[in-house]
């Protein structure tokens, strides 16, 4: 049953990654992105104890950058950037805000980014459930 419900999850994660519509920018021009993202977190209730019970619980995201134009490489932008993030998490039980750095490749009409930063949620995820 879990292996079901992991293979659902993936789909509906790609489907919705599918159908998000594409934002086209000029190569040298610092760009904002604003995303909305909606989907499902594989999640860990109770990492670190004795019983770990993990789940697949729904998650809402809005997530936010501003990236700079570095240096071309190839066919591509090399862009850098901060990025400040919203979510429910859990199932929308448990709020988290996020921040950092966001490294970026452009090509196209199409871009892969890295964020590392920092995030604070008011609860630990399943204390709630």
């Amino acid at each position: 049953m879990r292996r079901i419900v992991r293979i659902i999850a993936s789909v509906l994660m790609v489907a919705t990654t599918a159908c998000a519509g594409t934002a086209v920018a000029e190569p040298y021009v610092a760009h904002t992105d604003l995303q909305l993202r909606v989907g499902v977190d594989y999640v860990c209730g109770t990492c670190g104890g004795d019983e770990r019970t993990y789940r697949f619980r729904t998650m809402l995201q809005v997530f936010a950058d501003r990236l700079f134009p570095v240096m071309r490489m190839g066919d591509g932008v090399l862009e850098i950037g901060p990025y400040l993030k919203g979510a429910l998490l859990d199932g929308g039980e448990v709020p988290q805000i996020a921040g950092g750095a966001v490294v970026g490749y452009r090509f196209g009409v199409y871009e892969v980014v890295i964020n590392v930063g920092r995030a604070y949620a008011t609860d630990i995820i399943g204390q709630t459930a």
